[in-house]
């Protein structure tokens, strides 16, 4: 209830003149004034009591982020290490504490931060990410952004944390030294593990600085995606935290944050592999509780022992990371420890990997050719342009060697435009008369200019472009199926031919038949191989041969190598036959001599 003093003037000026007022004046009544009064104060209250709402309102919830703004500033001001605010999409400094201001100057406001801090004429690493991710971003008003740095090394900032997002304003705030939990929690509120690459490698740089002998390990956590896609992903961070928590505690171990779902954890256990290794396997086979959920996850990692096989920090990484790959391609391995046979096979890699580059680059690349022939008439009639390269004693690197490496390593197109220009000339100077098949990978389909590209190609060397084909690996169709499609149906339309390569080898691709204009479908060879084994392996390629027909499609066994082979394959109908059991790849000349008279 609210009192007010007889006094107090609260009746309009209208009222207090109004005949109604006087006359019940004169004669002595004031049930009018009473009632007006009554109704007035009724109404004022009723102001009050939304003012006093809408107050309350704006104290507890609107101002309440000014609060923490001024107590997260203050807090900034008074930390030993340089920080500064700035908007992540213009790069300019809106916010300096004093020690940034000490050792940048006063007169940081409204400067451009890569310019200012960095001395760099276009925005750096961190400036993109944040900007990046920013732009990414809908509705968060406070997110943490990990593992940023400054090119130069000025201003290092391993941990983020965007405390502004709106239409006009998007800011980031970047520190140059990793918070310990309890001072991240008060800065920012939103997230308990701070750690990540930054900080793991200035603790292996550290460790390695004293030369302690330690063991690194890349621990990938599987299944976490799937669970998410049950249980939502608050319960999958829980689900990270818990495992964390787990090998948080097992001695002699720290633990970092590495990607998405990926640990790195550095061991000073030399004999990780028979003590804590084998904790781990054995706690990884119960399930893992919280919430009320039971949850089994599976898990692969690499390990590898410093200094004795890694001499620096890049070598050591690079080591984890394939004793990882070799973990996740082993049938029943979750721990690949890195030892001298896996020494070996790194450094055939990198050697592969540096030979690739070099032929890109001095187009060294060649093209070998293996004829497909006609299993009626026995005659050639196409032709596949098979990639090679030799290493620097002039022998031939197996193509299962440097494929998989031009793949992963994006070295893939590049690569394939120099063969399609190869076969290409080829075409035009020894007058071919077959249609030579090159194959692409998925990557090279994706290049946004690739239709034009080849166009090009063909009309500098004046070929029909019907004497061209492409063979694609059904398997990689998967990830591109729209982008695919569209460059199969452009290029068809000038007469280039297109043919499921390895067609078994995948899961899928009979699904696409009905989808994409294929010319041909390549079985696979580990299938043709199989062929005699067993009479579900004739069938099933029997019956991929008659699926292929439905859809005018020519059938090409691939890896055919004997004569019993080449009567089965006569008798199930198959059209085209290619392997050594007619010719090995030729290079060029021994092709032009042997098939092009």
């Amino acid at each position: 209830m609210i009192h007010f003093p007889h006094n107090l003037k609260v009746f309009p000026k209208s009222l207090a003149v109004s005949p109604l007022y006087n006359k019940a004046s004169a004669l002595g009544f004031s049930s009018a004034p009473n009632t007006m009064l009554k109704e007035t104060l009724l109404i004022l209250s009723i102001v009050l009591f939304i003012i006093t709402i809408t107050t309350y309102i704006y104290f507890r919830f609107f101002s309440k982020s000014k609060r923490d703004k001024s107590e997260l500033f203050n807090f900034l001001d008074d930390l030993d290490m340089d920080v500064y605010l700035a908007d992540c999409l213009t790069c300019e400094i809106i916010y300096a504490n004093k020690k940034m201001k000490e050792t940048y100057g006063n007169d940081l406001i409204g400067k451009v931060c890569y310019k200012a801090i960095c001395n760099q004429k276009t925005p750096c690493h961190c400036c993109e990410n944040f900007a990046q991710y920013a732009l990414s971003r809908k509705s968060d008003t406070k997110q943490t952004f990990k593992d940023i740095k400054h090119i130069n090394n000025k201003a290092i900032s391993t941990t983020g944390t965007i405390i502004e997002y709106g239409k006009n304003k998007k800011a980031f705030l970047c520190l140059n030294e990793v918070l310990q939990v309890e001072e991240f929690k008060d800065l920012s509120g939103s997230i308990s593990d701070p750690t990540g690459k930054v900080a793991a490698i200035r603790e292996l740089e550290r460790l390695s600085a004293i030369q302690k002998p330690f063991v690194l390990i890349l621990f990938d956590i599987g299944g976490v995606s799937a669970f998410n896609n049950v249980f939502g992903k608050s319960s999958g961070t829980k689900l990270l935290g818990e495992i964390i928590a787990f090998l948080s505690r097992l001695k002699g171990l720290q633990v970092f944050m590495w990607e998405d779902n990926t640990l790195l954890i550095i061991s000073d256990d030399l004999n990780f592999e028979k003590n804590t290794a084998k904790i781990i396997q054995e706690r990884f086979k119960k399930p893992w509780q919280f919430d009320d959920i039971d949850y089994i996850c599976s898990y692969h990692a690499g390990a590898v022992s410093y200094p004795k096989y890694a001499k620096s920090i890049k070598d050591l990484l690079l080591y984890t990371e394939y004793a990882l790959n070799k973990a996740k391609d082993g049938v029943n391995t979750k721990f690949c420890f890195f030892n001298e046979e896996l020494e070996k096979e790194v450094q055939k890699y990198l050697y592969i990997e540096k030979r690739l580059e070099e032929a890109i680059k001095n187009r060294e690349i060649e093209a070998h050719y293996q004829p497909i022939v006609n299993l009626k008439t026995e005659n050639v009639e196409n032709v596949e342009a098979l990639m090679r390269i030799r290493d620097e004693n002039g022998a031939y690197i197996p193509p299962s060697e440097f494929i998989p490496i031009a793949v992963k390593k994006g070295l893939i197109v590049e690569a394939g435009y120099i063969m399609i220009d190869l076969v290409c000339r080829y075409i035009k100077e020894s007058n071919c008369n077959l249609r030579v098949y090159i194959n692409l990978s998925a990557v090279q389909l994706m290049v946004e200019s690739f239709s034009s590209d080849v166009k090009a190609i063909v009309n500098r060397y004046k070929i029909d472009p019907s004497k061209l084909g492409f063979e694609i690996t059904e398997s990689e169709l998967i990830p591109s199926f729209d982008k695919v499609v569209d460059v199969i149906s452009e290029l068809s339309l000038i007469g280039i031919k297109f043919a499921f390569d390895d067609f078994g080898a995948g899961y899928t691709g009979i699904s696409y038949l009905d989808k994409i204009s294929m010319h041909e479908l390549k079985i696979d060879r580990s299938l043709i191989s199989s062929i005699r084994s067993t009479q579900k392996k004739y069938q099933l390629v029997k019956l991929l041969i008659n699926i292929a027909h439905q859809f005018n499609m020519a059938v090409v066994a691939e890896g055919v190598e004997d004569i019993e082979t080449v009567k089965l394959l006569s008798e199930i109908g198959c059209d085209y036959i290619q392997g050594y059991y007619y010719d090995k790849p030729l290079t060029e000349g021994e092709f032009k001599i042997k098939y092009l008279k």
